[in-house]
Order: structure tokens, then C-alpha cells, then sequence
């Protein structure tokens, strides 16, 4: 809870400001925090911000654009992590499951990546 308040804090400031103050700079710059947050937050505020961006009959058009970003753009994690996750997974690293594997993900989604690999 302390880290997700510690991510929208600031937003929430801005957004404020921005409710005041119309400046168009400004707001692109707020709308570019806006998708910055929710990728900070974790996949479960991405997977809103996606579902938001689908939805023009409840936002204004900029914010859609802005939303539609996490669908189109969604950020990979590191390597680490997904050599991490197949040894919690499998209980033996890479090497031993793969003859080839690509560090470098082929696409990137909200909760998962594609990597190309071949099997042993």
C-alpha cells in the first residue's frame, strides 16, 4: 500500500493542478505521467489503463490515445526476471530446458513475454 501511494501521489498532485490550470504542454505531459504510473503500479493498474483505453464514451479523446499506449507499448522486464521465473517454475534453469533462448523478447504484454527458444 505504502509504495502504490508513493507511485500516485504525485499524479494526483498534478492532476489536481491540471483541473485549475488549462495548459495544453502541461497536460501532455500529465496524460505521459497518467500511462508512467500505471506501468510503475504493476499489471493490475496496466490491464485498467488498457480496458480505460477501449472505452471513448467515458474518457476524453487524449486520454484514450494516451491509455491505448499500455496496449500497444507495453514494457518487458528484464532477463533476470524471466530466468528467475522458469527456475521458480520448472526447477531447473534455461540451459537445461533449452537449446536456444533468446534474451530479447519478441513481443511484451501487461503479465507475460514472448521469448523464441527450442527445446531439448
Amino acid at each position: 500500500a505504502v509504495y502504490l501511494i508513493a507511485v500516485f501521489t504525485p499524479f494526483a498532485a498534478l492532476s489536481l493542478y491540471i483541473a485549475v490550470v488549462q495548459d495544453e504542454k502541461l497536460r501532455e505531459y500529465w496524460l505521459d505521467m497518467m500511462v508512467k504510473t500505471l506501468e510503475q503500479a504493476g499489471c493490475s493498474f496496466m490491464k485498467f489503463g488498457q480496458w480505460l483505453s477501449m472505452r471513448p464514451d467515458l474518457l476524453p479523446q487524449d486520454v484514450i490515445e494516451a491509455l491505448a499506449r499500455l496496449r500497444n507499448d507495453a514494457p518487458s522486464h528484464d532477463f533476470q526476471h524471466t530466468r528467475s521465473a522458469i527456475r521458480d517454475s520448472f526447477g531447473k534453469e534455461i540451459e537445461e530446458i533449452f537449446d536456444a533462448f533468446e534474451e530479447v523478447p519478441v513481443a511484451s504484454g501487461t503479465i507475460a513475454q514472448v521469448h523464441r527458444a527450442i527445446l531439448k
